[in-house]
């Protein structure tokens, strides 16, 4: 879970991804939601961050993003800056993506 305390920081956040988010209405950003045991993190994905990684963006099961805390309306997601796959090995994990 991502807490944020107002001050601009650098964060990463890790997990599975189980829901992408493409909103026609928001200029080709991309939202995805990871799990992990603490909870639910949220992420932006800049299309310039996406155009260097759109396989990772719209495939990888695991991922670590880095970026910066954002808090919008008591709402807080890590602005990506940087979007990597952790491979795992094999798992059945699927994701509620573009809905």
């Amino acid at each position: 879970m991502l807490f944020a305390t107002g001050i601009a920081e650098v964060d990463a956040v890790l997990g599975g991804g189980i829901a992408r988010q493409r909103p026609r209405t928001v200029s080709g950003f991309i939202f995805i939601s990871l799990e992990d045991e603490t909870g639910i993190s949220n992420a932006i994905i800049h299309p310039k961050v996406y155009e260097r990684n759109p396989m990772i963006v719209t495939g990888g099961k695991f991922l670590l993003i880095e970026g910066v805390l954002q808090n919008q309306d008591d709402v807080v997601s890590v602005k990506a800056s940087s979007v990597r796959v952790l491979d795992l090995g094999p798992m059945d994990m699927r994701s509620h993506d573009f809905h």
